[in-house]
């Protein structure tokens, strides 16, 4: 058995109140999640939960949405970059997720919609089904935060995954071997 196998990645979005996390375990799929709400504002309560909650998942990696090509706002790029700064002084790894990840990583189109991406992993997820906004809700319902935060999950298990590759000693499929003999 592979220690990939059991890997667990801790999926984060930062929203305006807090923030929405899931865990998820290749072995195990969907273990947690949930928003946590924050009593305070300040950027040191929010390092101090997302800290609480890395102890508490004990991930592997860390998957945060990969905000250098995306319309989040100011407060949201701020959160993820005072992620990524603490989990550089830790032993957890950062993985920034690409929109282009999260949807290759489930099957989908670079044009999937959040809705479309929320109806695919309440199919690999039946437990979350039940939490899935109607269509277009997600501009007002807070619950899209939450598969926002499994989507980057599944990504960021997706993103270390190694690629098989062919031992050296196999030539690529439809070329021949050069046998040079020696008489």
């Amino acid at each position: 058995m592979s220690p990939r196998k059991h890997e667990r990645v801790l999926g984060i979005y930062p929203t305006r109140s807090g923030f929405a996390f899931a865990v998820v375990q290749l072995d195990h799929g969907l273990i947690d999640w949930g928003e946590a709400e924050l009593s305070s504002n300040s950027d040191e309560v929010f390092v101090e939960r997302i800290l609480a909650q890395i102890y508490r998942s004990l991930p592997a990696a860390v998957a945060v949405e990969d905000v250098l090509n995306t319309l989040r706002e100011r407060s949201a790029r701020r959160r993820i970059s005072l992620i990524t700064s603490y989990l550089g002084e830790r032993s957890v790894e950062l993985r920034a997720v690409p929109r282009t990840l999260i949807v290759s990583s489930l099957g989908m189109n670079d044009a999937a919609t959040k809705q479309q991406i929320a109806d695919q992993l309440c199919i690999r997820f039946p437990e979350i089904a039940h939490l899935r906004p109607r269509t277009f809700a997600w501009k007002k319902d807070r619950r899209m935060n939450l598969f926002d935060a499994i989507a980057l999950a599944v990504a960021g298990q997706a993103k270390r995954m190694p690629k098989r590759r062919r031992p050296p000693s196999e030539p690529p499929e439809g070329t021949r071997r050069n046998v040079s003999r020696s008489d």
